[in-house]
């Protein structure tokens, strides 16, 4: 395995001095750009240089392995790899090792040449060194693995970007259903639970917390869940590298975990997404994207079958999609957010402030309240915020905002808007307890 090893780092030499090349320009560039900027830290332009070439390294743990393991799905090639006098395991450690250490070499050279340039090193930036060697390793084996799902080139690279892109879908999907279907729905919390299932965004996140600590939060669990999918990812890899067959070879790919699943998962996911988000405009405004949702579906079944055809079941699919999609935010809508938004109650006595906006023709106020000590005050903002909700799930289209509720906390905030005018009594009652600020327009 070691002259095999020693093979691949001669055979691509030129690749990694591409690799390296890029690397040191981008550190170089980063760091002459930096000197005319005299008002920052030493320590911050080290982070800077640093951020950057975790996400060049990151990006380059994506490209090496389908390159490395391209000849897995080319007739020309495939039969003389597995013919070598190395077992197939060993010849799979070695393309895993080699990819590794090329990346992590190159970035490992590339940060302390700026440790070195900057004299600038913590602890932190020690554990941020050892974090992004899990961190590529399971991105390595997390492209390798979607890649050899498939057995042609194309609809490799397709499934590594496909899966690779599904987390960002599910946060767009989420953010539609929760910001159209709950009032104030909110989602930090989801979209951090959206990147948890990819492992290339655990790194990236989680290595930038340990670099950038004033502006990310390292969560401990996260860095557990990403070590945990180094052994699952290499199963799955062991497994499509190990017993694939030869004769798999530029041939479609017809495996379940290619396109039937992941079109399956991007139609429901996105016909979702686009009913929950046009739920309130009418049926009329969803038919369109949903008409160009199908031609897009219709498109990837041909990618896959190499010919422009749709059976009754891909059609089947579809229809089923749309009326689950519809099911789902119909029962959202008349259930009040699936009662979500009534039962959210906010910690009042935790919040930095709760901003009142009340908007006129020709003027507008806003109320800000800090103090939440008064036992009247806090059954009243939920009289308040019930009615807001209520108001949210009125029928009609063009409801006119006439004011909104934003409760401000230290790592997030939620907004309720009011499309039904206060009274003089709550207005009078919300001047009492808060400072009232107004403008003109």
């Amino acid at each position: 395995m070691t002259k095999y090893l020693g093979y691949l780092f001669r055979k691509n030499r030129y690749t990694s001095l591409f690799f390296l090349a890029i690397a040191l320009g981008l550190t170089c560039l980063q760091l002459m750009s930096q000197s005319a900027y005299t008002f920052q830290t030493t320590a911050y332009q080290a982070q800077e240089v640093i951020s950057l070439l975790v996400i060049f390294a990151l990006i380059a743990s994506v490209l090496l392995p389908m390159l490395i393991l391209s000849f897995t799905h080319q007739k020309r090639s495939v039969d003389t790899y597995f013919a070598l006098p190395i077992s197939r395991r060993q010849l799979l450690i070695a393309n895993v090792l080699y990819a590794w250490l090329h990346i992590y070499g190159i970035w490992l050279t590339c940060v302390a040449l700026v440790i070195i340039l900057k004299g600038v090193f913590e602890l932190t930036m020690l554990a941020a060194i050892v974090l992004m060697a899990l961190g590529l390793l399971a991105s390595i084996l997390f492209v390798s693995w979607t890649f050899l799902l498939a057995n042609n080139i194309f609809d490799g690279v397709v499934m590594v970007f496909a899966y690779g892109c599904l987390p960002l879908l599910l946060m767009i999907t989420s953010s539609n259903l929760i910001g159209s279907i709950i009032a104030a729905g909110n989602t930090p919390l989801l979209d951090r639970a959206c990147i948890v299932v990819s492992p290339i965004g655990l790194a990236a996140w989680n290595v930038m917390a340990l670099i950038q600590q004033e502006y990310s939060e390292l969560r401990i669990y996260e860095i557990v869940i990403l070590i945990a999918y180094i052994p699952l990812l290499w199963l799955g890899l062991h497994h499509e590298f190990v017993k694939r067959k030869a004769e798999r070879a530029d041939q479609l790919s017809t495996s379940w975990k290619t396109y039937p699943l992941i079109s399956n998962l991007y139609l429901f996911a996105l016909t979702l997404g686009i009913v929950a988000d046009l739920w309130k405009s009418g049926i009329s405004e969803v038919l369109i994207p949903l008409l160009f949702l199908l031609v897009m579906y219709m498109i990837s079944k041909f990618v896959y079958a190499r010919r422009m055809y749709l059976s009754w079941k891909d059609i089947a699919s579809f229809v089923v999609s749309v009326l689950i999609s519809f099911a789902i935010c119909w029962v959202g809508w008349h259930t009040k957010g699936f009662g979500i938004s009534a039962a959210s109650v906010p910690d009042y006595h935790h919040m930095q402030e709760l901003a009142i906006y009340t908007y006129e023709p020709d003027q507008g106020s806003v109320t800000r309240i800090t103090n939440f000590d008064d036992p009247k005050t806090i059954p009243f903002l939920e009289q308040l915020r019930l009615k807001s909700i209520d108001s949210f799930y009125q029928d009609t289209t063009d409801t006119e905002i006439r004011g909104e509720m934003v409760y401000v906390f230290s790592s997030n905030s939620r907004s309720y808007p009011l499309s039904v005018p206060l009274s003089q009594e709550e207005l009078k009652y919300l001047e009492s307890i808060g400072e009232k600020e107004t403008w003109k327009y």
